[in-house]
């Protein structure tokens, strides 16, 4: 319910069947999709502007490290890595940082409807590339 207020009021789109329809559609299609985590890393790259290296790096600042969350998020969502694999691909410490920053990632999708409407989009984008 919160993700589809959140999208109608980031997309000033009234409360419609249509709107709740394709929300529900978007989240149903993107449970169901599986990718690699080179396919997450190039997708949210090009989303923010960062580099793989950059998301390896050692760097901690906020708008890095947010999008390093994100990327650690999708590859959880929809990659079959584990926990450790996706650590260690990005270079982080232990497979507790990635848990860490999937909570926070769903904690803020829950709760801001900015970062709600970042992530819709770019799921939307990991859903489109499964249909090439």
């Amino acid at each position: 319910l919160l993700r589809i207020v959140a999208f109608s009021s980031l997309t000033k789109q009234p409360l419609t069947q249509e709107l709740v329809g394709h929300v529900i559609d978007t989240q149903r299609r993107a449970k169901t999709i599986t990718t690699d985590i080179k396919t997450v890393v190039t997708t949210v790259t090009q989303f923010y502007h960062y580099s793989l290296q950059d998301l390896r790096s050692a760097k901690r600042n906020k708008d890095l490290t947010f999008v390093r969350h994100v990327t650690m998020y999708f590859m959880k969502r929809f990659t079959t890595s584990s926990l450790k694999e996706i650590a260690s691909y990005l270079s982080r410490k232990d497979h507790t940082t990635v848990l860490y920053a999937c909570e926070k990632i769903e904690q803020q999708r829950l709760h801001n409807p900015e970062v709600s409407y970042l992530i819709e989009q770019i799921e939307r984008k990991l859903i489109a590339m499964q249909g090439e």
